[in-house]
């Protein structure tokens, strides 16, 4: 799953947070207003570090793949299922492995 910047700074909220579920949206938002900018900078840092890690466990299974191809509507000849057996991928293919 791709980590979007404010799902992850509502997740690191939620491990701090102490108090009714119904509270934690504006608890949210002020905790959000009273971060500092390198606390911000920290935060983005680390929730890049977990959108490479994601993408790269996302790549691993792509290992045996030899050669990525985009696929042609104009050449009917050129067969995916033939493409997949000889080790090669659809461009499309790869990009919906990692969008995940």
């Amino acid at each position: 799953m791709k980590i979007d910047f404010e799902d992850y700074l509502m997740e690191k909220h939620s491990e701090q947070y102490i108090g009714l579920d119904d509270d934690m949206p504006d608890d949210f938002n002020d905790w959000l207003c009273q971060l500092d900018p390198q606390e911000i900078i920290d935060f983005a840092e680390e929730a890049l570090k977990l959108e490479r890690i994601r993408i790269l466990e996302k790549v691993e299974k792509l290992k045996g793949v030899k050669q990525i191809v985009d696929t042609n509507p104009n050449y009917p000849e050129f067969d995916i299922k033939q493409m997949k057996s000889c080790f090669m991928i659809d461009r499309e293919e790869v990009k919906q492995i990692i969008k995940g």
